[in-house]
Order: C-alpha cells, then sequence, then structure tokens
C-alpha cells in the first residue's frame, strides 16, 4: 500500500513542478519524470525491508497474455531454470541470450518481458532469459556461474556463436561483461555480438555524474551500494569478474553500449567504453540525451525507449549477418 502511495505522490509532485517550471528536459515526458521520481522513491523505501521481501515483489513481472506476438515458455539451460521468448511467426535461427538487471538483488526474466519480447520480434530471435541464483542468498559468483551455465547449454544445442548474441542491462549488463571475460578465461567461442544497456561496469561506483545526475536518474547510490555489499565482499570489487572495467577488452565482440546521458553511471560507463576503444574492440557507442537508467523500461512513456529497442535489433541483425558472412569465407 506504501508503494502505491509513493507512485501517487511523485505523480503529483512531478505534475506540479512540470506546470511551474516546464520541463526539466526537453527529452522527458511527464510521464517519464512521474516513472523516474517513483522508482526512486520505491526503491529507498524497498531497501528498508528484507532482501527476500524485496525480491517477492519485483519477481512478479508481467503477465505472458500481455505478450500476444510471442510465445514464451520455460526451459532449462545447463540446469538454470531460463524463459525462452520466441515471435509467434517463427525463429530465424537467431539465439540472444539475455541477462536481466537489478543490482544483482532483484527482478527476474519476467519483470524483462517487455523488453526481451520486443527484442525477439524485431530480430526474429529466440531470446533466452536465465534466471539466475541473486544475492544476499547466493553472492558472487552464483549468478556469474549461472549466466555462464546458460550460455554453454547454448553451444551444446549446436548454436552456433556466428548465430548468438549476449545482452543484459543494467547488472544484467555488468554480468554479460564478465561473462566475455569468463568466455575467455574457459576458452570458449565468444558471441557474434553483445548489447550493454547502462551496465555498471565498476562496482566501487565512481564518477562525479552520481550527484550531477542525482535528481534525474532513478538508482539512489545508497541503495546500489547497499546491493553491491549484499552481491561481493569488498576484497573482490577489483576482480574483473565483479567490476568489468578492471578486465582485458582485446579480441572482445563487437559490442553495443547504451547510456543515458541523465544516469548516475554515465561516467563510468563512457570510461568503460574508452578503455575498451584503447584496447582495440569494435565498440558502438550510443548516448540518449535526457534519459534516465535503462528507460527501455520506460517505454510506454517515452518513444526514445523503442527508439533505442529498435537499435538494438538493428545491430544484432547486422552484426550476426556480417558472422556469417565471415564464416561462410572461412568454409
Amino acid at each position: 500500500m506504501k508503494l502505491i502511495w509513493i507512485c501517487f505522490l511523485a505523480a503529483i509532485r512531478e505534475s506540479w513542478k512540470r506546470l511551474r517550471h516546464g520541463h526539466v528536459s526537453p527529452q522527458r515526458s511527464l510521464g517519464l519524470e512521474i516513472c523516474v521520481t517513483a522508482t526512486r522513491n520505491m526503491l529507498t523505501e524497498m531497501n528498508k525491508w528484507p532482501p527476500a521481501r524485496m525480491q517477492a515483489l519485483t519477481a512478479l513481472g508481467m503477465p505472458r497474455r500481455l505478450f500476444r506476438k510471442v510465445h514464451i515458455s520455460k526451459v532449462s539451460l545447463g540446469g538454470i531454470p531460463t524463459q525462452r521468448t520466441i515471435p509467434k511467426n517463427g525463429s530465424n535461427g537467431l539465439a540472444v541470450l539475455y541477462i536481466h538487471g537489478g543490482g544483482m538483488v532483484l527482478a527476474s526474466p519476467r519483470t524483462h518481458r517487455d523488453i526481451i519480447s520486443h527484442i525477439s520480434t524485431a530480430t526474429g530471435a529466440c531470446v533466452y532469459a536465465p534466471d539466475y541464483r541473486l544475492a544476499p542468498q547466493h553472492p558472487f559468483p552464483a549468478g556469474l556461474d549461472d549466466v555462464f551455465a546458460a550460455y554453454r547449454a547454448l553451444l551444446d544445442q549446436d548454436i552456433q556463436p556466428n548465430r548468438l548474441v549476449v545482452a543484459g542491462d543494467s547488472a544484467g549488463g555488468t554480468l554479460m561483461l564478465a561473462l566475455l571475460l569468463k568466455l575467455r578465461e574457459a576458452r570458449l567461442p565468444y558471441p557474434a555480438a553483445a548489447v550493454a544497456i547502462s551496465p555498471a561496469p565498476d562496482l566501487t561506483l565512481p564518477g562525479d555524474s552520481w550527484e550531477r545526475n542525482s535528481a534525474t536518474d532513478s538508482l539512489p547510490k545508497p541503495v546500489c551500494l547497499q546491493w553491491t555489499s549484499y552481491y561481493t565482499k569488498p576484497e573482490q570489487l577489483n576482480d574483473p569478474l565483479v567490476s568489468p572495467i578492471h578486465g582485458q577488452f582485446s579480441g572482445f565482440p563487437p559490442t553495443l553500449v547504451q547510456v543515458g546521458t541523465a544516469e548516475c553511471l554515465y561516467d563510468n560507463i563512457t570510461l568503460l567504453v574508452k578503455k575498451m576503444k584503447v584496447a582495440g574492440a569494435d565498440v558502438t557507442f550510443e548516448a540518449y540525451p535526457g534519459m534516465p537508467h535503462v528507460w527501455h523500461l520506460y517505454r510506454a512513456v517515452t518513444p526514445q525507449g523503442d527508439t533505442a529497442i529498435q537499435s538494438i535489433a538493428r545491430y544484432i541483425t547486422v552484426r550476426t549477418g556480417k558472422a556469417a558472412e565471415i564464416e561462410e569465407q572461412h568454409v
């Protein structure tokens, strides 16, 4: 009941601000402002709860019946429960391993059905979203081990790497980058491409954008620090598998990185992109003016959500096409 009241107050306050002061940013709709403020305040409130209570609420997600253009089912990948999403008009043989966000503590594939279904229909891909274990019950490296097992299972099902893409948002983007580093350690083939949406590449959470964008983003820093303490020990924070910004990026697969200029992780993400480019990695960087953390989740109230998802779909289509062409040239 308190969370509903928080949402109601956010709507009243942001509407009043809009009437008195106009747009905070020309790119942001009133609906987006309300959603960002409500999310920030709800996360602050839920952070007072026991983790199990937070997880029970945020794992509920969206009912399957809302997504009429896809088939959603449950499968197992390497023993990891996984949500599989396939376009109703059939898959074209592409596979996407999508790792959901939530600070390694919250959410599930069900909470991300909207993003996942739109990626699936826009690319024709079968999207697999592992329901990986969450902290604090299962701290590092449990979640990473789960997504690694899911990736190996896709290879064992004879899905060719040149038709496989890995993607993730927020903490899922962090796990996706760590997965690529772990694949190198295990000498397993990289996917054709990778997509990182608002990742957190350094879990020490550095950067001036935490202060600069604190009023325009949905992520309160104290909440993120609490989540990080649930996930890992302080002495592990500089481990590249925890904070991928410390990893080696040479030879990485082509990677699309999307960030909103109004999000608290902006400085850290731009530093990641710079380090990847210095290492010679093929990085495509997209910064969306005025957008908050993982604005794709607010697609219903901001057109930039659809724009970003369509860009992801084009990137996946082009990169898997190029990968297939390169593969054919070596045959």
